[in-house]
């Protein structure tokens, strides 16, 4: 980076302070360029929000206030534009768009948007607004429809449902849980033979927590547990099995321990969808997968055991939060 006084070369630093937002302070790692000439420190636009985000972050799970991605799911599902959703909740038309941009809703907003989760309650408002001239009664006919099929689906048990019950916190790296990139490292990772489930935890794990203490935003979300084994993702039996129902992996019988159990060994016959995963995630996933290529699987457990991360979470099999965890990763990307 050059810096904008003298055009000397600036590297990036990142230190640990306390910024106060709202009568409180919050630890962040803040992030900011320093020129290696005149010793200037400067920051840009990126770096602002990234560390603003960090604040943002802890502040709306303090409070049980929605995300971002939450906000802008939630206008998605129903299919409005930002500004025919700010005037049907009855707010200024360019509420909801602010939302969806970062600001943090108040109080009363956020219950609102708390309880139109429910097509039941967003239908109540919609009905109320159908003899203004806010809807037309085509509009009024596509929403009332959309809502209908929402309804019907809530009552068919799909995987997705299930993951709308993962809450947007700490354990999830403050973003939405992403079955769909998840379902994608695992096939990136089965591309390099990577076939046996203790290992592939493992470079999932690497992965998303690397990511994480990068840019502050992992690739999937997933929710990771500290097992004996060491670091897996959250229910990954269930997962792996739903992995298998969607034709991303195959098991085939793999050996047998010293216990006399066959563990299985997945394959798989799909592709990475480069519209899922973005090239600085691929490069985050070609980086773990090089790291620990030549690695033993018990070497790889026996690293993990070493992360902070999991020594202060494994005698109760606790979540390892992204926040307080990813940035004393052992694992460094140059």
């Amino acid at each position: 980076m050059e810096c904008p006084i003298c055009g000397g070369q600036a590297t990036l630093k990142a230190e640990r302070v306390y910024y106060p937002f709202r009568k409180k302070n919050y630890e962040i790692l803040e992030y900011s360029f320093i020129c290696k000439q005149c010793n200037e420190s400067f920051s840009t636009d990126e770096l602002d929000e990234r560390n603003v985000n960090q604040v943002y972050n802890q502040y709306r799970q303090e409070n049980g206030l929605l995300f971002t991605e939450e906000i802008i799911e939630l206008r998605e599902k129903y299919g409005l534009s930002k500004r025919k959703m700010s005037l049907i909740l009855g707010w200024g038309e360019n509420t909801y768009a602010m939302y969806e941009k970062g600001a943090i809703p108040n109080e009363s907003h956020n219950t609102v948007l708390e309880l139109i989760k429910d097509p039941r309650q967003f239908f109540h408002i919609i009905v109320k607004k159908k003899d203004t001239m806010l809807l037309s009664l085509k509009e009024y006919g596509e929403i009332e429809e959309k809502i209908n099929h929402l309804l019907k689906e809530n009552n068919i048990p799909q995987i997705c449902y299930s993951y709308e019950t993962i809450p947007i916190d700490e354990f999830s790296g403050f973003v939405k849980p992403n079955y769909s990139k998840l379902a994608n490292m695992a096939v990136y990772f089965l591309k390099q033979d990577v076939g046996y489930l203790v290992r592939l935890n493992k470079l999932l794990f690497y992965s998303d927590f690397l990511c994480y203490k990068l840019y502050k935003k992992p690739i999937s979300g997933w929710n990771y547990a500290a097992i004996p084994q060491g670091p897996v993702i959250e229910k990954y039996k269930f997962i792996v099995d739903i992995l298998e129902n969607d034709q991303y992996l195959d098991s085939k019988a793999g050996f047998i321990n010293n216990e006399g159990e066959i563990i299985d060994k997945y394959v798989t016959h799909k592709n990475v969808d480069s519209d899922i995963l973005n090239e600085f995630e691929i490069e985050i996933l070609d980086f773990i997968f090089g790291y620990f290529k030549n690695w033993k699987t018990t070497k790889i457990v026996e690293f993990s055991h070493k992360e902070r991360g999991w020594k202060e979470n494994h005698s109760h099999k606790d979540l390892i939060s992204y926040q307080k965890y990813a940035d004393d990763l052992q694992v460094e990307m140059s």
